[in-house]
Parts: C-alpha cells; sequence; structure tokens
C-alpha cells in the first residue's frame, strides 16, 4: 500500500484514497478479529464449561427442592447441556485444525447465543410455579356440611327475634 500511495496513488483522487483505505480497514478488521477470537477461545471455552457445570448442578438441586417439576422438564435442559457440551467440543477440534492465518470456525459469539438459550430453557424450567393441591371430596364434603349447618340455624334466629 505504502508503494502504491507514492507511484500510483500520488496523483489519485479523494474517492480512490477512500476506496483504499476501507479495503485497508477491513483487511486489519479481519486480522485482528482473528487475533482477539484466538486470544478469547480458551477462556471463552473453559467459562462455558464451568457454566455448564453449574448448570448441570441447579438442575440436579431442583430434583430436591422442586419435586412438582417432572423429569422430562429436567430431562430437557440436561439435553440442551449434551448439546451445547457436543457442538462446543466439535468446535474446538475444527479450529484446531485451521492454521491462526484462516478464519475461525469457533466464534464466541456463537457459543453466547447457544448459552443464552440454554439460560432461558432452564430460567422457563426452574421458574415453574408449583401447582395448586386439588381439592379432596372429603374437605369438599365438609364445606357442604358446614353450609347445611349454616343454613339451619339461620331459621332459628329468625323465630326468636318475635319474642
Amino acid at each position: 500500500m505504502e508503494d502504491w500511495l507514492y507511484e500510483d496513488g500520488a496523483n489519485a483522487n479523494y474517492t480512490t484514497y477512500d476506496k483504499q483505505r476501507k479495503n485497508m480497514t477491513d483487511l486489519f478488521d479481519t486480522l485482528n478479529n482473528r487475533k482477539v477470537q484466538h486470544a478469547e477461545r480458551d477462556t471463552v471455552a473453559s467459562t462455558a464449561e464451568k457454566g455448564l457445570e453449574a448448570y448441570e448442578a441447579k438442575i440436579e438441586d431442583l430434583k430436591t427442592t422442586k419435586t412438582w417439576i417432572t423429569d422430562e422438564e429436567r430431562q430437557d435442559v440436561t439435553d440442551k447441556i449434551a448439546e451445547i457440551r457436543n457442538w462446543l467440543k466439535e468446535q474446538l477440534e475444527a479450529q484446531a485444525q485451521l492454521k491462526l492465518s484462516e478464519d475461525p470456525v469457533f466464534q464466541s459469539a456463537d457459543l453466547m447465543k447457544k448459552m443464552a438459550q440454554l439460560k432461558k430453557l432452564y430460567t422457563k424450567v426452574a421458574n415453574k410455579k408449583k401447582p395448586k393441591p386439588p381439592k379432596d371430596e372429603k374437605s369438599e364434603e365438609k364445606a357442604e356440611e358446614k353450609e347445611e349447618e349454616k343454613s339451619e340455624e339461620e331459621p332459628k334466629t329468625e323465630g326468636t327475634e318475635d319474642l
């Protein structure tokens, strides 16, 4: 670019300079993205693994603290954790096959999207409210008997008002 600037670009107009600047900026952004992704890769992967382990522990905790959550609902979250873990493993293996000068296969933003989906699913399951206990037939019968007793007592009180 420096050679172009001092040779052919010496008499170029503004649009030509702007086009060259844009090309250099795009190239720099691509190379900088590769560098940033490489620097973040290990940290993001280890943080994600810790997060997945934490979600597994939370799911185990739900078994005892929120017994009304079904096994199928907990299994959905567990399956999502396994899916993310397998995806991460595949991405890291594919990335290991590439040179540092190649575009990365593994993007930390993709992992963050998957973790956000997991968080949304876990929150949905964990925030499930406890169902109201069904009314027993016996308690309904008792309530009906009390109502009958009250209705029987009311006529007696009406007759005593005349005295």
